[in-house]
């Protein structure tokens, strides 16, 4: 009996990291600046397809509408594999962000991901969800640092799951889809230790 359950387990995987990855890997950021202005979002800023570069090149209102997509996008493939099973639901999770991160449809280029981790966690683990939108609010009121709330928001995710005793597949997710969301921020990262990232949105993030 060990390996068709190995073999089901493997195969729930596998269906939820390719339809987080199909649902994730939509950029809504790209088409909206395309269909509004026929330029390629990526041109600009910090050359991500997030909401905060959509709401650079098109306002705020476009940047919103793009952050509760790119959000959307996580929710529903978490609620689309729970169907198949808890862990594909969390590898949906997890495959939504690197979907967003490496859009094949834009030759590997995407956002940083932090909407579609929140959307996707939102269902899977609400309560760690919660803990991590609370680390991002209270770093960025401290440091008026969007970047610097982003990361705080990966860790405190990663925290939470693990200090809330979360179904290992669920901290797995957590913890994949985190250090995805800090090695996308990377030049972030770099420009904080320097002192030279821009705050509340301005410049590059």
């Amino acid at each position: 009996m060990a390996l068709p359950l190995a073999s089901s387990q493997s195969t729930a995987l596998v269906l939820g990291v390719s339809i987080g990855f199909l649902l994730g890997s939509i950029p809504f950021g790209f088409i909206l600046v395309k269909w509004r202005t026929g330029d390629d979002v990526r041109g600009f800023g910090s050359g991500n397809t997030g909401a905060t570069n959509v709401g650079r090149v098109l306002g705020r209102r476009a940047g919103l509408a793009v952050l509760l997509a790119d959000a959307l996008k996580g929710l529903t493939a978490v609620l689309i594999a729970s169907w198949i099973g808890p862990s594909a639901a969390a590898a949906a999770a997890f495959g939504a962000v690197a979907g967003h991160c490496f859009s094949p449809w834009l030759r590997g280029r995407g956002g940083k991901g932090v909407a579609t981790m929140f959307g996707g966690f939102v269902i899977l683990a609400p309560v760690c969800a919660a803990v991590a939108a609370m680390a991002l609010a209270t770093v960025v009121a401290l440091t008026r640092t969007m970047s610097a709330g982003s990361l705080a928001a990966a860790v405190a995710l990663v925290v939470a799951s693990w200090g809330l005793a979360m179904p290992s597949g669920t901290m797995l997710a957590a913890l994949l889809s985190s250090l995805l969301v800090i090695w996308r921020h990377r030049g972030n990262i770099q420009r904080l230790l320097r002192g030279e990232e821009n705050r509340l949105g301005k410049g590059r993030s």
